[in-house]
């Protein structure tokens, strides 16, 4: 029985001692040889081509008449490597497989999407017009509690309109391109919290913004993160006199995390994981407004990156919650982010 050994010079050596076997005795016992001899090339990395340099050294020393005999020998050395392709191949036909029915997907979203911006789009708007032309109309004809229902109806309309649109933001994440590159954070946190005072320039509110915070991101994404987070905590401190939201980073086990902090109503911290979810609330429409997509919007686009989101809160006591961006591992990039000492 021939010893078989992964060594290149060795293998040539058993390879030679097998095929002058065969050619004498072309037996099935010398075939199998020749198989487990493929086997272990494939298994060395020796290639196909490196196989045939192997077998025509081996035919140097061997009768010429006799070579034509030696090619079913190869065949069988060979067989491995079509085995191993055939995975090869196979596996290839699964991508395929998996990548027509991705595109399939990607179609029916895109359907849908179109469907959601225009079907049921149009008819919310007929409904909220025909709503207000009634009101414009019959304003002294109606009564009170009928004046309230129109304007519930058109509430509602606009309520729904919000929905579809936090909807299609939702479902369009999963088909955009992320450019990830080096983003001021602090920056991009300010402008955030210049727009919100913007739009209620008399509130008191003090937000606190830790300053050089860098991010491995796609801008636009991390955007949509901070407008949620900061929208969020702007909303919930409504009801406290002094309001306070802070943007910082911190080091959680070794790994830089993010973080927008508040002194608002908070919420039962024991369902925290449920906030991730869409349509997942903890405040009625009638205490806060708001679609309960927002923070599924943002732990999608943290999740795109590559990171985790968690909260942490009591009752009445504020909300603070923490994401992470890693750094791409293909060393392409490195960022100068600051570690902070706390």
């Amino acid at each position: 029985m021939v010893v078989l050994t992964v060594d290149r010079d060795r293998l040539a050596q058993e390879y030679a001692a097998a095929l002058r076997d065969f050619l004498h005795d072309a037996g099935e016992g010398a075939l199998a040889i020749a198989y487990e001899l493929g086997r272990r090339a494939t298994a060395s990395n020796i290639g196909v081509v490196e196989l045939v340099t192997i077998h025509e050294e081996s035919l140097r020393e061997i009768d010429v008449s006799r070579r034509g005999d030696a090619t079913q020998f190869l065949l069988e050395a060979l067989s491995p490597f079509e085995m191993s392709h055939r995975g090869f191949r196979d596996a290839c036909d699964r991508l395929q497989v998996m990548n027509r029915e991705l595109e399939t997907a990607n179609r029916d979203l895109e359907a849908f999407s179109y469907s959601a911006s225009h079907d049921l789009r149009a008819p919310l708007r007929a409904i909220s017009g025909f709503a207000m032309a009634l009101e414009q109309d019959l304003a002294d004809k109606l009564d009170p509690a009928a004046m309230r229902h129109l304007r519930r109806i058109q509430s509602a309309t606009l309520r729904m309109d919000d929905l579809i649109g936090a909807l299609l933001k939702l479902a369009g994440l999963a088909r955009s391109v992320i450019d990830r590159r080096a983003v001021d954070v602090s920056e991009l946190a300010r402008a955030v919290a210049r727009d919100l005072h913007a739009q209620d320039p008399a509130r008191p509110i003090t937000i606190t913004i830790e300053p050089d915070m860098v991010a491995d991101a796609d801008r636009s994404l991390l955007r949509v993160v901070l407008e949620n987070l900061l929208g969020n905590a702007w909303k919930f401190t409504t009801r406290q006199s002094a309001a306070q939201i802070q943007v910082g980073s911190i080091v959680v086990g070794g790994e830089l995390a993010y973080y927008v902090r508040d002194n608002g109503v908070g919420f039962d911290a024991s369902g925290a994981s449920r906030l991730f979810s869409p349509f997942q609330r903890f405040h009625s429409e009638a205490e806060f407004r708001g679609t309960g997509i927002g923070l599924a919007t943002v732990a999608r686009v943290i999740d795109r990156h590559g990171g985790r989101i968690w909260a942490e809160s009591a009752a009445g006591a504020g909300a603070t919650f923490f994401f992470t961006i890693p750094d791409r591992s293909d060393g392409t990039q490195q960022l100068p982010i600051r570690r902070p000492a706390h």
